[in-house]
């Protein structure tokens, strides 16, 4: 049996299939339980955060356009969700934790089949404990991308709509991340495990051992190390630390966890019904309509037409009808003339004939009154008006004729349906009640003017966007922002083909404190249908700026060296300076340098090789923004190559 893709599934579930939300749950659950439990390291609140995301996905699963990466938009719900937890409890998370039976559960263990043969699962088993050590000390920000990007499979594209950013801001972003990230795991290993492969690095490392923690002068020392020894380069190499973090094994959730999320989920009111959002790209096939005589539209201007032309004719022909051409009341006088009251031949009794409209008090489609038997001088039924032409003192406008006899009333509105009768018979007017319309519910469907696009906010300010009603009736609102630090309106009403505008402001005390993007939505829901609105939050915004940089080369111990000094500045924080040039002999060099306190950026080593060529200075801030100046060396025999 074919297996329904992500977009059937969602498409299901917006329209109230309960099944299909179940299938999406069992699809991704386990996933968004381990993406969780690395973060968080305690699988109680890992449970809670993977219930959380599924509910915050389901209430709002109705704004998730068409085309949209279903997987990519819940892990974006599962990062936010991990990451406010993260801040609210201050980050502090074990390395391990234990279990219902008080065991320890360890984060390190690998999964060898995602390695291709025995000998890579072997080697990365042996490496799995330092370099989940090493990255559990990561930023949890940078953490949550790494296990998206290699673990949870994200490619840059689902990334980028996980961020709500570019794809190729994301290509960039990932480049950085696991460059600086292999950087910093793979010195942590080799630093960890010097005593056991180079005697070397471990006498190199022996005044900084003492310090027990990974400083950024102990990765400088272990960075300038490997540019010298073979043996290390040669281990960094094949440590390969981000396919170590790969391979480490899912963490699975405890025992009924997954049946009482799914229980749970169920038993929450579902997502109301949405119309899909149509895509612009595709295609849209032509309505089906018949041609010619066959057509609906023709065949219902027909019998259209064929009801008229009846109501016509019989208008024209009944002698009691208004327009007919045939009637004569006895004396000559045609139906509708001015000359009322015209005298019969012989002094006969006459009939006067008066076209009568609805009275104020008669009801739209039933008869009119009708007026007392009697002569000239009877008062009308009560309700009733007396009409233009009318007797003198107020009498009925229907004079009553000789004998007696009781005359046929006039049609009062249209749908009474009045019939001769002869002398001295009583008419009968039976009412048709006319047909009324069924009025059709109104029901506001709201968007955004086009061009609207993802609102970006520094801390502690505030951006507005436009929120539309198109349709003919007042539509209720809410809002639902999917971070703590987002804050704004609750909801609200719109008047009918009216707008509003909805201020949303970043709490800069809740927003984290490193510098960077922070994504975030706005869930919209109105009667009809519902989206998201995507925010960034900002710490930060400025790249940094490189004042000055100088590369100075001298001697130190009877050897060429070089000291390096920059001083940089950001309107956050400057969190790297790196120095990057190729010496006398054609080797390339890349050096940390370490801050000196203030803005000023220092590094020194010894060169194997006489001499240095020019120097490029980069200088990032905390959300990967750069700055770069180049320098010429002062008093190096290499300078100028």
């Amino acid at each position: 049996m074919t297996q329904l893709t992500d977009a059937d599934l969602v498409e299901a579930a917006q329209g109230g299939d309960r099944e299909a939300l179940a299938q999406l749950y069992e699809r991704y659950f386990d996933a968004v339980y381990d993406f969780a439990a690395r973060m968080v390291r305690n699988r109680d609140e890992a449970a809670d955060i993977a219930q959380e995301t599924f509910l915050k996905a389901m209430n709002a699963l109705g704004g998730l356009k068409q085309g949209a990466s279903f997987r990519s938009w819940l892990f974006s719900i599962a990062r936010n969700t991990a990451l406010n937890r993260l801040e609210r409890r201050g980050r502090t998370r074990p390395l391990a934790v234990i279990d219902g039976e008080g065991e320890e559960f360890a984060f390190d263990v690998v999964d060898p089949s995602r390695f291709a043969s025995p000998q890579e699962a072997a080697e990365a088993a042996a490496a799995a404990k330092l370099v989940w050590e090493a990255a559990a000390g990561l930023d949890p920000r940078q953490l949550s991308l790494l296990d998206l990007h290699l673990r949870q499979g994200l490619d840059a594209e689902e990334i980028a709509a996980a961020l709500g950013i570019t794809r190729n801001n994301a290509y960039v972003l990932l480049h950085r991340l696991k460059k600086t990230v292999e950087s910093a795991i793979g010195a942590y290993v080799l630093w960890k495990q010097a005593g056991e492969r180079c005697e070397e690095l471990a006498a190199v490392l022996a005044p900084a051992a003492a310090a027990g923690a990974m400083t950024p002068a102990v990765r400088k020392a272990v960075d300038r190390h490997v540019e010298r020894c073979g043996a290390c380069r040669e281990r960094r190499r094949r440590l390969a630390p981000l396919a170590v973090f790969g391979g480490l094994a899912p963490v699975a959730a405890p025992p009924g966890v997954r049946a009482a999320g799914l229980e749970q989920l169920l038993r929450a009111p579902g997502p109301r019904p949405q119309p899909r959002q149509p895509d612009p790209s595709a295609r849209q096939a032509p309505p089906q309509v018949g041609h010619g005589f066959t057509s609906p539209g023709f065949v219902r201007a027909g019998a259209l037409l064929g009801m008229a032309a009846g109501v016509l004719l019989l208008a024209l022909v009944l002698p009691f009808s208004p327009l007919a051409l045939t009637r004569d009341d006895g004396s000559g006088a045609r139906q509708g003339s001015p000359d009322f009251a015209t005298p019969a031949a012989g002094g006969g009794s006459q009939t006067i004939i008066v076209p009568v409209s609805p009275s104020p008090g008669t009801a739209a489609g039933g008869g009119s009154p009708s007026p007392s038997a009697g002569g000239a001088g009877s008062s009308p039924t009560a309700g009733s008006s007396p009409s233009p032409g009318g007797g003198p003192g107020g009498a009925s406008p229907t004079a009553a004729p000789a004998g007696g006899a009781t005359p046929a009333p006039s049609p009062t509105s249209a749908g009474a349906s009045p019939t001769p009768t002869a002398p001295g018979a009583t008419a009968t007017a039976t009412p048709t009640a006319a047909p009324s319309a069924t009025p059709t519910p109104c029901a506001a469907s709201l968007s955004l003017p086009p061009g609207t696009g993802t609102l970006v906010i520094q801390a502690g300010s505030q951006a507005s966007f436009q929120l539309q009603n198109a349709t003919s009736c007042a539509a209720e609102y809410s809002l639902a922002p999917s971070a703590a630090w987002l804050t704004g309106p609750a909801g609200g009403t719109i008047a009918a083909y009216g707008s509003v505008t909805i201020t949303l402001r970043v709490d800069g005390s809740a927003l984290p404190a490193d510098e960077g993007d922070y994504p975030a939505t706005v869930t919209v829901t109105g009667p009809a249908n519902s989206f998201a609105v995507p925010v960034i939050g900002r710490r930060g915004g400025q790249p940094p700026q490189i004042l000055s940089a100088s590369m100075t080369c001298g001697t130190a111990g009877g050897r060429p060296s070089v000291t390096l000094a920059a001083q940089a500045v950001d309107d956050i924080a400057v969190v790297r300076v790196t120095a990057s040039f190729t010496t006398g002999g054609g080797e390339s060099v890349s050096v940390d340098l370490g801050q000196a306190g203030g803005l000023q950026w220092v590094a020194g080593l010894t060169l194997d090789g006489q001499g240095a060529g020019p120097v490029t200075f980069t200088a990032y801030d905390g959300a990967g923004r750069q700055a770069t100046l180049a320098v010429a060396p002062a008093g190096c025999g290499g300078g100028g190559r």
